[in-house]
């Protein structure tokens, strides 16, 4: 019973209201798809927009390249001084070991590389600027008065300005080597005693005269000192 009812009502259905509702369903579909499409389709862009921003990229790409081209400028010029630089090292080095080979160098002048040997070398010549005019003048002074007489006895008396100066140069020497520890003047009495214990310390012959040996001596303690003075101490 029920069956035969259904079956009555679909046949008696028009074709044109079903034709009706396909139709109305169709444009419900195409404005869904229309609402979809409108929100995830790109936007367009104006074209001056584009434009703009198209200039804007090769104005930042041109800096970009020049930045780069100067950067590589900088560095093939860094490297070509470097080299020069190089070659200049190894020839100052060719040249330094024609003159004088480390062995030839004072024993306070060697390094276990050239850089410390340089190093070294400066610290001597460091030293040697510490000297003073007085110490230089005084052992001139002292050379040349050897050189006239030989011999400079200390036990001569000061009697005149010439001999005074001399005697306060001696003792300016002797002070500077550590051999005379008493104030510097210029009189014969403290000249005298002040060379013969230098003389004594050093195996001299102890006769209160200052020969080319006694002065040999005298140098090469001051030499030594300075030396000393030079040499950082070993940990």
């Amino acid at each position: 019973m029920g069956l035969k009812t259904v079956t009555g009502k679909i046949n008696t259905q028009s074709p044109w209201a079903i034709a009706i509702a396909l139709a109305v369903a169709l444009l419900i579909i195409e404005g869904l798809a229309a609402v979809v499409w409108s929100g995830t389709r790109p936007q367009s862009i104006p074209l001056q927009d584009y434009n703009d921003l198209q200039t804007d990229l090769t104005s930042q790409l041109k800096t970009k390249e020049t930045a780069l081209a100067d950067a590589a400028q900088k560095l093939q010029t860094a490297e070509s001084h470097n080299e020069r630089l190089q070659r200049d090292v190894t020839s100052l080095r060719q040249k330094v070991a024609r003159l004088i080979s480390p062995e030839q160098l004072p024993v306070q002048a060697r390094g276990a590389t050239p850089s410390q040997t340089l190093n070294k070398i400066q610290d001597l010549c460091d030293a040697v600027q510490q000297v003073n005019q007085a110490n230089v003048s005084a052992l001139l002074a002292v050379l040349v008065e050897i050189q006239k007489n030989s011999v400079i006895n200390t036990a001569l008396e000061t009697k005149d300005p010439a001999r005074e100066t001399l005697y306060h140069q001696i003792q300016t020497i002797l002070n500077q080597i550590d051999a005379y520890a008493g104030p510097i003047q210029s009189d014969q009495p403290s000249t005298l005693a002040a060379v013969k214990d230098y003389q004594t310390q050093n195996h001299l012959k102890v006769d209160g005269k200052i020969g080319i040996n006694t002065f040999m001596t005298m140098v090469q303690s001051f030499q030594e000192k300075r030396l000393r003075q030079s040499t950082p101490p070993t940990s």
